[in-house]
């Protein structure tokens, strides 16, 4: 279930985010997206990885061990939608060319952290897998 008033915080953190730098280990699109999570339903989907990885490789290797994809990092806590269901607050994940990425729908659109600074807004089509978060 939503924490009450939700709205207003993820408002509140997405503007927070308008001038970030992509970080790894400290503010990637996993933590990003495990943010929106704990901040609407209280449940942080990235508790047992937070500071425990500093790049690309070491965030990958803990995937290994703790055996989870990606997306089984979110699968463990919350059910898959179709990503043209998705809604405000949802969590949705797409491979680009560039890699993968989670994001948030906000305003109709899918707002992802981008690897060189601040947000990056796409269609929520673009979207290969999203979640319910409640």
């Amino acid at each position: 279930m939503r924490i009450e008033g939700w709205e207003r915080r993820l408002s509140e953190y997405l503007q927070s985010l308008n001038d970030a730098e992509f970080a790894w280990g400290t503010h990637d699109c996993v933590l990003y997206a495990a943010d929106v999570c704990n901040l609407l339903c209280g449940i942080d989907p990235a508790e047992n990885a937070r500071g425990r990885y500093h790049s690309k490789e070491e965030a990958f290797e803990l995937l290994k061990q703790y055996g989870l994809s990606q997306p089984g990092i979110l699968d463990a806590h919350f059910s898959r939608i179709k990503p043209l269901t998705a809604q405000r607050g949802d969590i949705v994940y797409r491979r680009g060319e560039s890699g993968a990425a989670f994001g948030v729908v906000h305003n109709g659109r899918a707002i992802y952290l981008g690897e060189i600074k601040g947000l990056v807004y796409e269609t929520i089509q673009r979207a290969d897998v999203a979640w319910r978060i409640e």
